[in-house]
């Protein structure tokens, strides 16, 4: 006979939590979605005990995931902690029309100051992640149409 996993109290708490429907539903998520389960996962379930700039460890994801969480993947969780942490770090808040995750991931290796000021021209005026791309290409200096440095 198959035994059955015992949810602990826990695994009950980060259940009931606030979790947007688009997340317990295991559809696409809004940037603003996203930000918001980062921020449930950073400041309720971890209890802000964590650097900020360290994802929590994969392995206590995947437990979340398991015994909590099963409609999403451990790699939703990290994005959306992800989003968070960066929009955290930067001062940054939603709502945004034209933000999303893609941009923050595009932005992700420039100096913070770049990384505010090209996010507040996104939302601005309303980029896609490629005319971003085209503005980092800029910053970095010449690439060729792959993306690569010549």
């Amino acid at each position: 006979m198959a035994q059955r996993r015992k949810t602990t109290p826990t695994d009950k708490n980060i259940r009931d939590l606030p979790w947007p429907d688009a997340f317990l539903q295991a559809q696409a998520l809004t940037t603003n979605d996203s930000y918001k389960v980062g921020q449930l996962l950073v400041e309720r379930v971890y209890e802000s005990r964590r650097d900020a700039n360290r994802s929590p460890k994969p392995s206590s994801l995947r437990k979340i995931q398991s015994n909590a969480l099963p409609e999403v993947s451990v790699s939703t969780l990290l994005r959306c902690i992800q989003v968070y942490e960066t929009c955290r770090t930067l001062g940054m808040k939603p709502p945004w029309t034209y933000v999303r995750a893609g941009h923050l991931f595009r932005v992700a290796n420039l100096p913070k100051t770049q990384q505010r000021t090209l996010l507040t021209r996104v939302e601005k005026e309303g980029w896609t992640v490629a005319r971003l791309q085209q503005e980092i290409d800029k910053l970095k200096g010449s690439r060729t149409p792959d993306g690569r440095r010549p």
